[in-house]
């Protein structure tokens, strides 16, 4: 399908699915996306962790952001 410029949307919070089925990937939290890019760009970014703890890390971080600004916008 790739060949035909085609793409499959698979959405799924199991790092090793994602690895071996897809070209890039998308991490929405809180129905924004906070990574895009390739498997490849995710592994340079987080060198020294396997993908499963780089999505927590990046889904933890999403989530600590967008209280500090929740947290900003009530006072």
């Amino acid at each position: 399908m790739k060949n035909e410029g085609r793409c499959v949307l698979f959405s799924s919070h199991i790092m090793q699915e994602v690895a071996a089925l897809c070209d890039r990937l998308v991490i929405i939290v809180g129905g924004k996306s906070v990574f895009v890019g390739s498997i490849e760009a995710l592994q340079q970014e987080y060198p020294d962790m396997n993908l499963e703890d780089a999505f927590v890390d990046i889904v933890e971080r999403s989530q600590r952001q967008g209280d500090e600004q929740s947290q900003r916008g009530t006072k």
